[in-house]
């Protein structure tokens, strides 16, 4: 595969390509305030279609890759996973050239300074994003819910979320997410879903708002979901806005990013 990307001077949310384990093919050329370059790649197939693997120099530079979405002719959202470290980029094809060019590319670790005593406490869940199926099906039907973030003693996030349905009932549902070495970072298993969760909390600022993202893996494939929680009902501006840019450097669709509008809470169980 070749492909050519390009990255603004001086933004540094773009890894160099030796992260992924590859050199560069030749010099960079700089046009305006891009710089751009062109690569060339062996993605060998695994015995899952939506996966590749790419062998670096040595085992800790192997990439595992996976295509989250894709039309088969002008975009497609591809993973890559190299020592536990996830970069997420958006490919798109030129006509005029008949090259793949890479949009956008988005490291998304959690924040360096998580507090997990902080992060706990009641929560209320109103920015959700993906390019799933399922949420772009629901996503007009979907209110404002509340959770409660609950540390344990061994260090794992107990996971507790309601919604109040238009029937008055309550829809609810728990996970444990199990800590990993690294801190802001959890992984769980959704018994109702039957998928894999990776979540990161990737910016806080704990009196007021969370934003985490979470990738479910099911079946060999994987959903990208970024979530936005706030302490209170009242969602200004400027978080919309970096609720919005967050899950566009990540890849979601703008028709994909939804502010939910308020509801009421259930009762305590």
């Amino acid at each position: 595969m070749t492909k050519y990307g390009h990255k603004r001077e001086g933004n540094t949310r773009h890894k160099t390509d030796h992260y992924l384990g590859y050199e560069r093919a030749g010099n960079p050329k700089s046009i305006g305030n891009f710089e751009c370059w062109e690569i060339k790649q062996n993605y060998m197939k695994t015995k899952t279609p939506v996966q590749l693997f790419l062998q670096g120099k040595r085992p800790a530079e192997n990439v595992d890759i996976m295509v989250l979405e894709t039309d088969y002719s002008s975009n497609a959202t591809v993973v890559f996973k190299r020592a536990g470290e996830i970069t997420m980029k958006l490919y798109g094809f030129c006509e005029s050239t008949e090259k793949v060019l890479v949009f956008a590319s988005a490291d998304v670790m959690p924040m360096t300074d998580f507090d997990m005593e902080k992060i706990g406490g009641k929560w209320y869940l109103i920015g959700f994003a993906s390019n799933a199926k399922w949420f772009v099906s629901h996503k007009a039907d979907m209110t404002m819910g509340t959770a409660m973030m609950v540390p344990t003693e061994d260090g794992d996030l107990d996971l507790s979320y309601t919604n109040l349905k238009s029937d008055g009932s309550c829809w609810r549902m728990t996970h444990l997410a199990k800590k990993t070495e690294t801190p802001g970072r959890f992984v769980f298993y959704s018994q109702r879903w039957g998928n894999e969760n990776d979540m990161r909390v990737v910016d806080a600022k704990f009196d007021e708002y969370a934003l985490i993202h979470t990738i479910k893996t099911k079946g060999g494939v994987s959903e990208v979901l970024n979530k936005l929680y706030i302490r209170s009902t009242v969602l200004s501006d400027d978080l919309k806005e970096k609720f919005r840019q967050f899950c566009l450097d990540t890849g979601i669709l703008e028709e994909n990013i939804a502010i939910l509008p308020t509801n009421g809470e259930c009762s305590v169980a």
